[in-house]
């Protein structure tokens, strides 16, 4: 299939002209499931939410596993949900299935997952934790309290 060679030569694929989110699903699970060393983890930009959770419906459709972590980063209510978090988490260690996001997400600045790995608090069951140290921690890492059930 000469889309698949293009993809694993660039790294990349820009597929325009696919009608719907139905035919782009049908069109990419075809890509993966012929070419068992297609370059992996996959990332999918749709243009908005709507189109990513119609691509995820049809890519399980098809046979596909995927993730989806979007956002919009101008709504006043955005908060960076642990699920959000776990998706970009996964797809930044390389994890071998697909991702689904939105353009507005994909040109949000996230911070390099070797920060992320570098900044990390690992909490251990039964550990004994100095509690003034482990808020200091926290807040040197950027951790603000809010409303939200999140952290933000």
């Amino acid at each position: 299939m000469e889309l698949v060679e293009l993809l694993r030569k660039n790294r990349e694929l820009v597929i325009s002209g696919a009608s719907n989110e139905t035919a782009k699903a049908l069109l990419l699970s075809h890509m993966l499931s012929s070419q068992s060393s297609l370059i992996e983890p996959t990332l999918l930009v749709a243009g908005n939410g709507t189109q990513v959770e119609g691509l995820q419906h049809w890519l399980h459709f098809f046979g596909q596993q995927s993730h989806a972590f979007f956002f919009d980063p101008k709504s006043e209510e955005f908060a960076m949900t642990p699920e959000i978090l776990q998706n970009f988490l996964l797809f930044m260690q390389g994890a071998k299935t697909m991702f689904l996001t939105t353009r507005a997400t994909w040109e949000v600045a996230f911070p390099l997952y070797t920060e992320l790995l570098a900044r990390k608090l690992t909490l251990k069951k039964g550990q004994e934790v100095a509690f003034t140290q482990f808020v200091e921690d926290l807040l040197d890492r950027g951790y603000e309290h809010g409303q939200d059930l999140y952290l933000i």
